[in-house]
């Protein structure tokens, strides 16, 4: 795993990158995102989707949405950059699209975009 910092406009943003898998479970995901944000003081995370399980991606078992919840509280904001058009799950991508909307976390597809929007801070 590898993170970089990107300082910009007063704020820090986290970019960990992996091609490996590190959330696997709710418990999981709690533990790699508060890791992050206080070891490096900083509530704007982005991580490419490899590091999720695919298990993540199945909305029956409600993962994502325990975890935005959590990360909400918590006043973590995370961008998730990766290509989600590969997933044929409408009920998948409507929630994607409805997590967007809301400003609960961000599915992008590229690094900058995701700097794009967690650096407006509409949340």
């Amino acid at each position: 795993m590898e993170k970089e910092i990107i300082n910009i406009d007063n704020k820090v943003i986290v970019n960990i990158y992996s091609n490996s898998e590190y959330i696997y479970n709710y418990k999981s995901a709690i533990k790699f995102f508060d890791k992050i944000a206080f070891n490096n003081n900083s509530n704007n995370i982005i991580v490419n989707k490899e590091i999720f399980s695919k298990n993540f991606f199945k909305i029956s078992n409600n993962l994502f949405n325990r975890l935005f919840k959590y990360l909400n509280r918590n006043n973590i904001k995370i961008a998730i950059i990766g290509d989600f058009s590969i997933y044929e799950n409408e009920e998948l991508l409507d929630y994607i699209y409805s997590i967007n909307k809301k400003n609960l976390a961000f599915f992008l597809y590229t690094k900058e975009e995701a700097i794009y929007s967690l650096k407006k801070g509409d949340y």
